[in-house]
Formats: structure tokens, C-alpha cells, sequence
């Protein structure tokens, strides 16, 4: 089903996606840490291309450590293809960039979700396999609309994998050259995306 409506349109400015390798030379902390392989920047821009959390002020710049994002801002489900199991969603949280040359984005608030599909690391990841970031927020988007990233994934075993496509709201969408989030860092997918709205809602 086409989930774009005469009001909203959703495209991507920049998909920056990172194929994993079996082994790597990054030696991980004493513990506790955590594996992710997904990690999703978001920023969403109004028509005319301002930000719209900033022009709602979602967050006040001031105060990170209120920065965890609420469910009445924004709902986020990520799942598997294959069985549309949920996977857990370990981080939401806003963040607010002053120098537009450490990521993609110009300067503003953005939203980073880090989730894990521990499979991938336990029994291994064989063929075809998608997962999907599900966006709902009626304060930013103005409706219920649910809007979408979707990673195609072929899998080769343990923590051997590679990202072939990318669709924003069914839409394909190219694959842009590789980025490290972290240097050193391995197993994970990065990802910075603009979802662009053709009607921005009223704060």
C-alpha cells in the first residue's frame, strides 16, 4: 500500500550504509557493551527545509540529559522480515549538532536509534533477510502516517553480511559510499536519512 498522502511526502537526502566483515581489530572494552548493528540517524526537514523538531522544540538545546526521546513525540518499531519479530530497541534519543561537518546534516536536532538483531551474532545470518525502522509521530508529521526504512541484507553466516538496498516508504533509494560512525568500530550499519515532509504540522 502507498503510504504517501496529498500532504506528506517522505524522501531520503543521504543512505551512508556499512557492510560488516567477520573480524575486525577493534578490541571490544571489559564489559558490560553491546552489539549494534544498526544504528539510524534521522533529521526531519519541513518543505521549505527547516527543522521541524527545532522549530517544535522537542528538546531544549541546554539540557542533554533530558535528550532520551518520549513516545508522545515519536513511536519507533524496528522488525525482521522474515518473521516480523520485533528487535529490540535499546536507544531513541535526540541529539543537537553546532557543526554541520561532523555528520551529513546541517546544524539542528536529529534522532538516533540504535537496535540489534542478535541472530546475526548467535546463529548466524544465511540468504535474503530485510529489516524495517517504523516512524510514527503525530506531533511531528501532523497525522498517523507510519513511515519506513527498510535495509535488504544478504547474509553469509556469523556477523558476515552485506547491505545490497535501501527503500524509504517502498521507495529505492541508492546506496551511498561506506562511513564509519566510529573509528575501529565494527558490526554495524550506519545510516544518516532525511525524511522531508510537504506539510509540516502546527507546534
Amino acid at each position: 500500500m502507498n503510504i504517501f498522502n496529498k500532504t506528506t511526502q517522505v524522501v531520503t537526502m543521504l543512505c551512508l550504509c556499512l557492510a560488516t566483515c567477520s573480524s575486525c581489530s577493534y578490541e571490544a572494552p571489559i564489559g558490560p557493551h553491546v552489539i549494534v548493528p544498526f544504528d539510524v540517524t534521522v533529521r526531519f526537514e519541513s518543505a521549505i527545509g527547516t527543522n521541524i523538531a527545532d522549530s517544535l522544540s522537542v528538546i531544549d538545546k541546554t539540557k542533554p540529559e533530558t535528550w532520551n526521546a518520549k513516545k508522545e513525540d515519536i513511536q519507533v518499531r524496528v522488525y525482521r522480515g522474515s518473521d516480523h519479530k520485533p528487535l529490540e530497541v535499546f536507544e531513541k534519543r535526540w541529539g543537537y549538532t553546532k557543526d554541520p561537518t561532523t555528520t551529513s546534516f546541517p546544524a539542528g536536532t536529529y534522532l538516533t536509534v540504535l537496535a540489534t538483531d542478535m541472530q546475526i551474532f548467535e546463529g548466524g545470518l544465511w540468504g535474503e533477510q530485510t529489516y524495517t525502522f517504523e516512524f510514527k509521530s503525530r506531533k511531528l508529521f501532523g497525522n498517523d502516517d507510519v513511515h519506513t526504512v527498510k535495509w535488504f541484507i544478504h547474509g553469509m553466516g556469523r556477523v558476515v553480511y552485506k547491505v545490497y538496498k535501501c527503500e524509504i516508504d517502498g521507495e529505492d533509494m541508492p546506496l551511498s559510499k561506506s562511513k564509519l560512525l566510529t573509528e575501529a568500530k565494527c558490526n554495524q550499519i550506519y545510516a544518516e536519512v532525511t525524511i522531508k515532509l510537504k506539510g509540516t504540522p502546527q507546534p
